[in-house]
């Protein structure tokens, strides 16, 4: 039987929740971080051997302290995004995963139709010229709370922009791969009464060819918590003069060809329906993405911090 665990608070644990009972399933608890931990590790890995799955939505910082109790347990485990805190602990918890009967990390963006379509577009048109990422939000938005009290207000809780948008690396990662250069311009511009960088101007440089000496190929990706407007979305390049877009608000696909004509392509509440695609793959028997994509993830922002 299905039983699952949920670890943590706020809008991520009702998301999960939601898209398990979507599924149907019902055997589902939901327990606060710091009364998990306290059970201790022999007292926590009895408490987990009534379930099935586990589902950490611990701020980042924190998870590592979990896994390592419950390691080696018969769990399929899904840990939020980003996978940790820092390289090293992301490295370790990649150690851990292997521990497990199997492992996610929840970049939900990798199950949407319009991530399925960019990949498709640029497995079938190679000769892309360029790429413009652009995430802009207001997160204060997001929480019921004081906005100073929350994680992402909080360097120690894993806050900020690069961990807290970090969806945006982590696609970007899935089209591309990993790139051969890292440039990026970081501030705290929006929030100057917290820790945490609130924007982020990053270019993701790709070589072209094996042998290529030069970087011929940009990523932009832009990342902004305190925006005063709205803005998700992808636009791809090619050297045709086309061009294709993901627009993730609006929840729309367009392709536009070499004569300005415009293809659309509606992805009905496509970023609203990856919670549940993820949680069915999740638990379903189908094999985990490799854990070395998520690690990828903090690799990138390990090289950009030190410049904050």
């Amino acid at each position: 039987m299905t039983s699952i665990l949920i670890v943590g608070s706020g809008s991520i644990t009702k998301k999960h929740y939601a898209a398990a009972r979507k599924l149907g399933y019902s055997s589902i608890d939901i327990v606060g971080s710091r009364e998990i931990l306290a059970l201790g590790k022999s007292g926590l890995k009895s408490a987990c051997a009534s379930y099935s799955h586990l589902i950490s939505c611990q701020p980042a910082p924190f998870r590592k302290a979990l896994l390592k109790l419950v390691s080696g347990l018969d769990l399929a485990v899904l840990v939020e995004k980003p996978i940790a805190d820092n390289l090293a602990d992301a490295e370790a918890i990649a150690e851990l995963s292997a521990t497990f009967r199997k492992f996610e990390v929840g970049y939900n963006l990798r199950f949407t139709k319009g991530f399925a379509l960019m990949k498709e577009a640029l497995t079938r048109r190679s000769n892309w010229l360029g790429c413009r990422v652009i995430c802009e939000t207001f997160a204060p938005n997001w929480r019921h709370s004081a906005f100073e009290t929350t994680v992402t207000a909080q360097k120690a809780l894993g806050g900020g922009c690069l961990r807290e948008l970090s969806h945006e690396i982590d696609y970007v990662l899935g089209l591309f791969g990993y790139p051969d250069g890292i440039d990026c311009e970081v501030s705290r511009a929006r929030f100057p009464q917290t820790d945490v960088e609130d924007v982020a101007s990053m270019v993701l440089q790709y070589k072209q060819g094996m042998n290529s000496k030069n970087f011929e190929r940009d990523v932009s990706i832009f990342l902004d918590i305190g925006a005063p407007r709205e803005e998700r979305y992808c636009v791809v390049d090619y050297a045709d003069g086309t061009s294709i877009k993901w627009d993730l608000c609006n929840n729309l696909l367009y392709e536009l060809d070499d004569y300005g004509q415009r293809k659309e392509t509606k992805l009905e509440d496509d970023v609203g329906k990856s919670y549940i695609q993820q949680m069915r793959a999740f638990l379903s028997t189908r094999c985990a993405r490799p854990t070395s994509a998520s690690v990828d993830v903090m690799k990138v922002i390990s090289v950009i911090e030190p410049s904050i």
